[in-house]
């Protein structure tokens, strides 16, 4: 039985302003695919090369931390396909699920890949793009600390503390040093 990979991604639309499902699967079946579990999503046969992932152990022949790519995803845009509009889409750090199963088999049989969010849509050309696959250590990779003291005194630290970084805990901590 032939095997197809798919792509349903959330993207931001800048024109309608709003969030919009994107549903995509593998070229090389030539045609949109549907399920009875749901039948109103169509998936349009644009992707051109699903991710590669690569894990690696070490870096120039000494072990070190586990290191995941999870490759980038080619997609085909024309107007058969009815997926021009697409280009205009934010897709970077919007939610991405990735499945690969058989052409004709239930949903439900579908295996889930790693990998959780896109990255920007890299588009060479008019009618080709790709995305880089970020794996779920990208929410991660994020700053936690966001507020400041103001320096106004007391809990909001004093003058010497403006704009630092309040330090941030969960659980139980002891022998931390209180802001005077």
């Amino acid at each position: 039985m032939a095997k197809v990979f798919l792509a349903e991604v959330t993207a931001y639309d800048p024109v309608e302003q709003k969030l919009v499902e994107v549903r995509m699967c593998s070229r090389g079946h030539g045609k949109h695919i549907a399920f009875a579990e749901f039948p109103d999503a169509e998936y349009v046969p644009c992707i051109t090369a699903p991710p590669q992932q690569t894990i690696s152990f070490n870096q120039d022949g000494i072990p070190g931390q586990i290191q995941i790519e999870y490759g980038n995803l080619g997609i085909s845009f024309n107007r058969q396909l009815r997926n021009t509009h697409w280009r205009r889409y934010d897709f970077d750090g919007y939610p991405c699920r990735l499945l690969y199963g058989d052409v004709g088999a239930p949903y439900s049989t579908y295996e889930l890949v790693p990998g959780s969010k896109l990255g920007s849509l890299d588009n060479p050309t008019v009618d080709t793009g790709s995305f880089a696959i970020r794996g779920p250590e990208v929410d991660l990779t994020r700053d936690i600390l966001t507020e400041s003291y103001g320096g106004t005194g007391g809990a909001d630290g004093r003058e010497d503390r403006k704009n630092t970084l309040k330090p941030f805990a969960i659980g139980r901590f002891e022998n931390w040093e209180a802001v005077l």
